[in-house]
């Protein structure tokens, strides 16, 4: 948490419906890319390491094994180019360029300031 309290597993859980076996493995994997700190006993939970006006969202995202590639092939194709583009290339390049510009300059902070309850539909 961005207010220095740690935040338990199951309350992340519970705040995010995200299932917790899956949230464990995702906040492990921030915790050895140094973007959380964990802190084990009572009062125990989840930290920002940084401020998070210094963590973009593409480190977050990179740290939990997503990589956005900007020439990727969204009909499986391999990665395309502009030599050999496949009839998708075009229009899903730019739209991966502005995600990974969005990605590399959003950062926690913006997040947070923006932050609605997260509750999908089931």
């Amino acid at each position: 948490s961005a207010s220095g309290v740690p935040l338990r597993t199951s309350d992340i859980s519970r705040q995010t419906s995200v299932p917790r076996a899956y949230l464990s493995k995702l906040l492990r994997k921030l915790t050895e890319a140094g973007i959380l700190q964990s802190q084990a006993g009572h009062g125990g939970g989840f930290l920002l390491a940084h401020d998070p006006e210094q963590i973009t969202f593409l480190e977050v995202l990179e740290a939990v094994g997503m990589r956005l590639e900007a020439d990727r092939c969204y009909l499986g194709l391999g990665k395309c180019n502009l030599t050999e583009p496949c009839s998708l290339h075009q229009s899903a390049s730019m739209l991966d360029q502005h995600v990974l510009d969005w990605a590399r300059t959003t950062r926690v902070s913006d997040l947070a300031a923006s932050q609605t309850p997260c509750h999908p539909e089931h």
